[in-house]
C-alpha cells in the first residue's frame, strides 16, 4: 500500500518538485540528480511521512546545502604553485609596525621581528 500511495505522490508532483529543485540547483540535469537521490531518502521513510510534498522539498534543501559545503571545503588544484609572500615591509621609522602605530603598551611582540616594545 505504501509503494503505491508513493508512486501516486511521485507522478502527480514531479513537475513542481522538478522545478523546485531546479531553483535550488540552477541546472535541469542537477534538478533530476537531486530530485531523484531526495526521493529515494523519502522512500525509506515514507510511512512516518505527515506531509509528502513539504518533507519532499525540506529533503532537497538538506541535500542540497550539504552538497554546497562540500564543493566550498574542497581544494582547488592548479597547474602553478601559489605565489610566495612577498618581502615584509617595514615602517618608515624602523621595523615595527606597532611602533610607527604609536603603541606604547609594550606587552605584546612586535609581529614582524618578534621584539616587544620598551
Amino acid at each position: 500500500m505504501a509503494a503505491e500511495e508513493f508512486q501516486d505522490f511521485v507522478e502527480v508532483r514531479y513537475g513542481d518538485l522538478l522545478r523546485t529543485a531546479f531553483l535550488l540547483t540552477g541546472s535541469r540535469h542537477a534538478a533530476e540528480d537531486l530530485l531523484q537521490s531526495s526521493l529515494l531518502k523519502v522512500m525509506r521513510h515514507w510511512d512516518r511521512v505527515d506531509e509528502p510534498f513539504a518533507y519532499v522539498r525540506r529533503v532537497m534543501v538538506n541535500q542540497r546545502t550539504s552538497i554546497w559545503r562540500r564543493l566550498r571545503n574542497a581544494e582547488v588544484l592548479t597547474g602553478d604553485p601559489p605565489d610566495r609572500p612577498g618581502p615584509i615591509r617595514s615602517s618608515p621609522g624602523g621595523c615595527c609596525w606597532r611602533r610607527w602605530t604609536g603603541c606604547r603598551r609594550g606587552c605584546v611582540p612586535c609581529w614582524c621581528c618578534g621584539t616587544g616594545r620598551t
